[in-house]
């Protein structure tokens, strides 16, 4: 490999966002502050592209500027935001959500979508990935990595079921916040249970389900919880009126 050329300059107004980046965010670039300040700057060149756009770095590059030092860079032409990504793509400093801003930002209507529902809704990404698919199932999109590689895709029927779907969940925080664990399942739950009921069923539901709020465990199962739900729901009910979710989803999950 050639060796690159370090550059230095003092001249923090050459240095350019990368349309898609995350930007740095400012407790991370406080940290980098208080290290440099506590121990001094160990040199680690930023890495730009022929644009002098940042590739990596970023957060270094607001530090040096808030501490009026020079910045040392590489340039390396040719690179953009699938190197940026591609980077990052193992490592912890990326989040889910960045990726998804990322995408969004350079115009794939699939992340714009999924963006909004994440924004207007406090629930983990992959309760909000399984809300946007026909079939849920117990372990969904447990893993992210489909998202993170911008293979994520979600029409507009989806979009909107999606909406509806989390809009009923989230009258369940109170509820999830008591039973505590993995928020998960319990959540999965209760949109298998929107699915499947009628409106009048939906709203008995969450009635239910918060007044027996205190006798609910935190489960693993998406079943589990279901049980649950079904033994609150038909309490007093005749046979002919009883619902049987956990049995369904049993079946649904063969």
């Amino acid at each position: 490999m050639t060796e690159k050329k370090i550059m230095v300059t003092d001249d923090y107004s050459i240095f350019k966002s990368l349309e898609g980046n995350r930007a740095a965010k400012d407790k991370r670039v406080d940290k980098i502050v208080q290290s440099i300040l506590k121990i001094g700057y160990i040199t680690s060149p930023i890495l730009v592209n022929e644009n002098m756009e940042v590739i990596d770095g970023q957060g270094r590059l607001s530090a040096l500027e808030r501490l009026s030092m020079p910045v040392e860079y590489i340039i390396q032409p040719g690179i953009g935001i699938e190197e940026c990504r591609q980077m990052n793509i193992h490592q912890s400093n990326w989040t889910d959500y960045d990726y998804v801003c990322s995408y969004a930002i350079r115009g794939d209507e699939n992340y714009q979508k999924l963006q909004s529902l994440m924004d207007r809704f406090d629930m983990p990404i992959q309760v909000i990935l399984q809300a946007t698919r026909d079939k849920l199932s117990q372990g969904g999109y447990k893993n992210t990595k489909t998202v993170r590689e911008g293979k994520f895709e979600c029409d507009v029927d989806q979009y909107e079921r999606a909406k509806w779907q989390l809009m009923y969940a989230d009258g369940f925080r109170q509820v999830a916040k008591s039973i505590g664990g993995s928020r998960n399942p319990f959540y999965i739950a209760v949109i298998y249970a929107y699915r499947n009921l009628d409106s009048d069923g939906r709203n008995k539901m969450e009635t239910v389900v918060r007044k027996n709020m205190l006798s609910i465990p935190a489960l693993t199962q998406v079943g589990g919880y279901l049980k649950y739900f079904d033994e609150f729901f038909n309490s007093g009910l005749r046979k002919d009126k009883r619902i049987h979710l956990a049995l369904q989803w049993e079946t649904d999950n063969i």
